[in-house]
């Protein structure tokens, strides 16, 4: 099964949600957004920069 990109269409152009794990200290899902970006490509892009953090 082909593993799904978290990015996604909106009004403002493309965006993307990467999931970063828990946090250490709170317990709490950290995630990382990038709005407003023009193209699909660049939030593809976006994505697998937060993912190598």
């Amino acid at each position: 099964m082909a593993r799904k990109s978290n990015v996604y269409k909106d009004n403002n152009g493309w965006y993307c949600k990467a999931s970063l794990g828990n946090d250490p200290h709170t317990g709490k899902r950290r995630t990382k957004t990038k709005r407003g970006v023009k193209t699909e490509r660049e939030a593809k892009k976006a994505y697998m920069e937060f993912m190598l953090l």
